[in-house]
C-alpha cells in the first residue's frame, strides 16, 4: 500500500495536468512505512469455508451472512516476480454466487467464548480472496456481535447457538435488523405484519423503458458510461412479471450498417444473481433488425402461464453485431448482464436497464409485496411502488380482522443497494426514500397519526412508539420522496 500511495501522489503532484497545479502547496505529511498484506493469519473454527463453497448455490443451516465477491487473489510471488505467473484461472474465471457464511466459520474451534469476523475467518486461502472485502466482513461483524448477545441473553454456548434448534432465531433476529440472507426465509412470529391483507392507493404497471423516456426515480440512476451495448457476445436483460401472460416484448436496437439479425432466448432464472447461461428456454426466435438507430424490434410470444418473479430476455447477434440501447434509468430490480465466461453472464457494468418494452404492462408493485419477507429485489422486485402518474401523497394499508397492540413500526424504503456510495454524489440521498410521511392508526373512527416524519433519507427506519396503541388498521402515507414522483417501500413490520 505504501507504493500504490506514493504512486498516486506522484502523479498528482508531477504528472496530472488538472490536479498538479491545485496540489502546488501541498505536502505529503505522513504515509504507513509498514506493508499490509490483504491476507492475515485466520483461526479454525467449527468449519472452514472453502472455495467449493464459493462457486455452488451452498445453503448452510446456520447462514448468518452473505458475501458475493469474486475469488480476488494476488499474483503469486509479487506483482513484479518473473517467475510467477498470474493467479489466472481461479481469480478470473471463478463465479461466485451469493452464498451463505456459516456461523460455525465465525466460532473459533479451541476457544469456546470467542467468535471470528473479517479476515480472520476460518477458511481456505482461496475462499478468504471472496470473503475478505469490506462490505462482507461488516456482515461478518454484525453476525459476530449479535451471535455473541444472544448467547449471552439465552445463556448457550456458541457452539450449541449453531444448532438448528438454536441458530433460527439469532437468523430471524438478524432479518429483523435489516440484513438479508439470501436463503433464509422471514418467519418472525412476533411480527404482526405477515397476517394482514394489503391495501394501496395505486400500484403501478411494469411497461418496460426506453432509451428517452420520462425519467420516474428523480434523475439519479442514469447509467453513466454508454448508450448502447454490442451484442457480438450474449447481453441479458431481467424483466419482473406478475404471472400470467406475456403477448409481446420489444427491444430498441441499433444498427447503423444496414439489417441485422439477433437470437433470442426467454429463460425463467432463479433469482436476480442466477447468472447461468445454460438455462431452459421458455420461448426462442430470430429476430431481424431493421438499418438505423434506435429501431424497435417487436418479438410476438403470446406466452401464458408465465410463472410469477423474473423472466430474463438473452439476446446475440447471428453475424455482424448490432447494439442494444441503454436507458436513461434503471428500473427497480430489472438490470441487465453481459458474458463473463462460456457458462455465467456478469452484471452490466455499474449497473444498467437495456431499453425494452412488455405487454401486457405486468402488475409486478402490489401491495402484498411489503408482506413478503424480502426488503430487496431478490427472487421478485420485492417492491410496492405507487403509480407515478399519480400525484403523492399515496398510502399502504394493512387490515387486520381482530386489534393489534402496535408499539413498533419498521419500514424498509427502497435506494442504496444499485451502486456502492462512492459511485454517488456528495450527500447523496437515494431519490426513491420517502422524505415526509406518517404511520397512521384507525381509532375510535379516524384515522391518528401515531408517526410524523419530515427529512429523511434513510432507508431502514424503526419507530417506537411512546404509547403503544390498539388498531386492526394501519396507514403509511407518504407525503413527498427524495426525487422520484411515486411512493415506495420494500417492507413494513409491525411488532407489539
Amino acid at each position: 500500500m505504501t507504493a500504490w500511495a506514493l504512486s498516486v501522489w506522484d502523479w498528482i503532484k508531477n504528472h496530472d495536468e488538472t490536479l498538479r497545479d491545485k496540489a502546488t502547496n501541498y505536502a505529503l505529511e505522513w504515509i504507513g512505512q509498514t506493508p499490509g498484506k490483504r491476507e492475515s493469519r485466520r483461526i479454525d473454527g467449527l468449519t472452514r469455508v472453502t472455495e467449493a463453497d464459493l462457486d455452488a448455490d451452498q445453503r448452510p443451516p446456520d447462514e448468518v451472512a452473505f458475501g458475493g465477491w469474486y475469488v480476488d487473489l494476488h499474483t503469486p510471488g509479487g506483482l513484479l516476480a518473473a517467475h510467477s505467473k498470474p493467479a489466472g484461472n481461479l481469480t478470473d474465471k471463478t463465479y461466485v454466487g451469493p452464498y451463505g457464511i456459516p456461523l460455525r466459520a465465525l466460532v473459533a474451534r479451541d476457544v469456546d467464548n470467542l467468535l471470528l469476523a473479517g479476515r480472520c475467518v476460518s477458511a481456505t486461502h482461496a475462499a478468504l480472496g471472496s470473503l475478505r472485502v469490506m462490505g462482507t466482513t461488516a456482515l461478518m461483524g454484525q453476525a459476530a456481535g449479535t451471535a455473541a448477545a444472544h448467547a449471552i441473553l439465552h445463556d448457550c454456548t456458541l457452539a450449541q447457538l449453531c444448532e438448528p434448534a438454536s441458530v433460527g432465531a439469532l437468523q430471524q433476529r438478524l432479518l429483523r435488523d435489516g440484513c438479508f440472507l439470501p436463503h433464509v426465509p422471514r418467519a418472525d412470529s412476533a411480527d404482526f405484519a405477515p397476517p394482514a391483507t394489503a391495501s394501496a392507493s395505486s400500484s403501478a404497471l411494469s411497461h418496460g423503458i426506453g432509451p428517452n423516456d420520462p425519467d420516474t426515480s428523480g434523475g439519479l440512476r442514469r447509467h453513466p458510461v454508454r448508450l448502447a451495448w454490442p451484442l457480438d457476445q450474449p447481453v441479458a436483460q431481467w424483466i419482473a412479471v406478475a404471472g400470467g401472460r406475456i403477448d409481446t416484448l420489444s427491444l430498441c436496437l441499433d444498427a447503423p450498417d444496414g439489417p441485422r439479425t439477433v437470437r433470442a432466448r426467454l429463460v425463467r432464472p432463479l433469482h436476480i444473481w442466477d447468472y447461468r447461461r445454460a438455462l431452459p428456454a421458455l420461448a426462442e426466435a430470430e429476430l431481424s433488425v431493421p438499418a438505423g438507430t434506435s429501431r424497435w424490434v417487436e418479438w410476438s410470444l403470446n406466452l401464458t402461464d408465465v410463472p410469477d418473479g423474473f423472466v430474463r430476455l438473452d439476446v446475440e447477434a447471428s453475424g455482424p453485431a448490432p447494439s442494444w440501447r441503454i436507458a436513461r434509468e434503471v428500473l427497480y430490480g430489472q438490470i441487465a448482464a453481459r458474458s463473463h465466461d462460456a457458462t455465467h453472464l456478469r452484471r452490466l457494468e455499474g449497473g444498467a436497464t437495456l431499453a425494452f418494452r412488455i405487454t401486457p404492462g405486468q402488475p409486478v408493485h402490489g401491495a402484498a409485496h411489503v408482506l413478503t419477507g424480502s426488503a430487496r429485489p431478490h427472487q421478485h422486485v420485492h417492491l410496492w411502488r405507487s403509480d407515478p402518474s399519480h400525484p403523492l401523497p399515496q398510502w399502504l394499508q394493512l387490515d387486520w380482522p381482530t386489534p393489534r397492540g402496535i408499539g413498533i413500526i419498521v419500514l424498509v424504503f427502497p435506494g442504496h443497494l444499485l451502486r456502492e456510495i462512492h459511485a454517488c454524489p456528495p450527500y447523496y440521498r437515494d431519490p426513491l426514500v420517502g422524505r415526509d410521511y406518517t404511520a397512521e392508526a384507525w381509532i375510535d373512527g379516524d384515522w391518528r397519526a401515531i408517526v410524523t416524519e419530515t427529512d429523511n433519507h434513510q432507508p431502514r427506519r424503526v419507530h417506537t412508539l411512546p404509547n403503544p396503541v390498539s388498531t386492526d388498521r394501519l396507514r403509511i402515507v407518504i407525503h413527498a420522496t427524495n426525487g422520484a414522483p411515486a411512493a415506495a417501500l420494500h417492507e413494513v413490520r409491525v411488532y407489539g
